[in-house]
């Protein structure tokens, strides 16, 4: 059967509880989930079966999630001398770091361990632990662990390692982590600071925020306990500690867009013509090769690996090696793409010279842009060493070699 129930008389946010019931006579009934039984002999039987569901209103304010001018909230995301400032002149602060940015972080995931962490090393959070009471989760229904309104928003965030913090300092949403990787994670923390007040939360509350109702949600029960006479945190957290866990990730030298390779000498993607989850070892017929002119080549000293529409080299020490003219001057580009966020990061040298580290580069992946002088050609050989520091390996999708105008 069906049936309807109209939800446009509900104006503030709620957890309802749909159930269904029967009840019968004779052969015990069953169900599939939950049930309960009446047992005395010949009794009616009552089987049912409910499902939460989490109901936002559309007539929450929707502008205020994305126009941040009208309130005395200020939205940072970089631990920047500007937001110290703010804080010090006694402001209100939220902070919510773009992914990808600060080195104290774990993946964070909604679902927990399968089967078992030995074999299966993902994911590090198993859920988390709130106070479903907090103000600041007032228009946010949630009990204390996580369940479905939580999906999204934790499988598109970051666990914030806060060692660093005093013991007894409990964040508001901490993730739980597992016994293998025993860390203090938090989701969102509050915390007064000089005379400021900060709120800061690693779940992902600002991207394509306007199509994900649960993350839109939940700002604006954090950004409504802001604004409230309710927001006075009790912990503090000085800008010594804050400063060891926003902690940023170093960036590689001569990160670029993407280059124009209208007059590239050569253009390679990594293991275009790879069979998709092989992992062998590289050979020039992998590849596909838009452009490779007279005098230039290439080789690698690693494996391949392909993977839906992502292909690419990998090792923990990739080496990619260029041969051109001993008088070649221009740019050599090349993208790291951490397609699977793995969190990888390895240490660069091209032509012996320390690039620095390069780090989560993921979400599309990282261009660099390596400038090559006539000394460097001499040998005419450009070599690319990249050594992994974090995570299985070096991933690196595609090379351009383009001429100095």
């Amino acid at each position: 059967g069906e049936f309807e129930f109209k939800l446009d008389k509900i104006k503030t946010s709620a957890q309802l509880v749909v159930e269904i019931s029967v009840a019968s006579r004779g052969a015990q009934a069953r169900s599939g989930s939950s049930s309960a039984i009446n047992r005395g002999a010949g009794a009616p039987r009552n089987v049912a079966n409910s499902w939460k569901i989490w109901v936002f209103p559309s007539t929450d304010n929707g502008s205020r999630t994305t126009d941040h001018g009208s309130r005395d909230v200020t939205i940072s995301t970089t631990w920047d001398e500007k937001t110290r400032k703010i804080l010090e002149k006694g402001g209100k602060v939220l902070l919510s770091p773009d992914s990808g940015t600060l080195q104290n972080v774990e993946k964070s995931r909604w679902h927990s361990v399968f089967w078992s962490y030995q074999l299966f090393k993902q994911p590090v959070t198993m859920g988390i632990l709130c106070d479903p009471d907090h103000p600041a989760l007032a228009e946010f229904p949630t009990d204390f662990h996580s369940d479905w309104q939580w999906h999204d928003i934790l499988e598109n965030s970051e666990a914030l390692i806060i060692d660093e913090a005093p013991p007894e300092f409990l964040p508001i949403v901490q993730f739980v982590p597992d016994f293998n990787n025993n860390k203090k994670l938090s989701a969102i923390f509050e915390a007064k600071v000089g005379k400021g007040k900060l709120i800061v939360s690693t779940l992902d509350l600002h991207n394509n925020i306007k199509n994900r109702r649960e993350a839109k949600q939940l700002l604006s029960s954090l950004l409504t306990y802001m604004e409230s006479d309710k927001f006075n945190p009790e912990q503090s957290l000085n800008e010594k500690i804050l400063n060891k866990i926003f902690k940023p990730v170093p960036q590689a030298k001569n990160r670029t867009d993407k280059p124009d390779t209208a007059n590239a000498l050569l253009n390679i993607k990594a293991a275009v013509n790879v069979p998709e989850t092989k992992p062998d070892p590289w050979n020039v017929t992998m590849d596909k090769v838009i452009a490779k002119k007279e005098g230039f080549d290439y080789t690698v000293q690693g494996k391949v690996w392909r993977q839906g529409k992502n292909s690419v080299w990998h090792n923990p020490h990739l080496i990619v090696e260029v041969n051109c003219p001993k008088d070649f001057v221009g740019d050599f580009y090349v993208h790291f793409n951490d397609f699977s966020s793995e969190g990888r990061s390895a240490a660069l040298f091209f032509c012996g010279t320390d690039l620095g580290p390069i780090s989560r580069y993921d979400k599309g992946g990282v261009w660099l842009k390596l400038p090559v002088t006539a000394d460097m050609a001499k040998t005419s050989k450009l070599r690319l060493d990249a050594r992994v520091t974090k995570g299985p390996n070096v991933v690196i999708s595609q090379i351009v070699l383009i001429p100095k105008e």
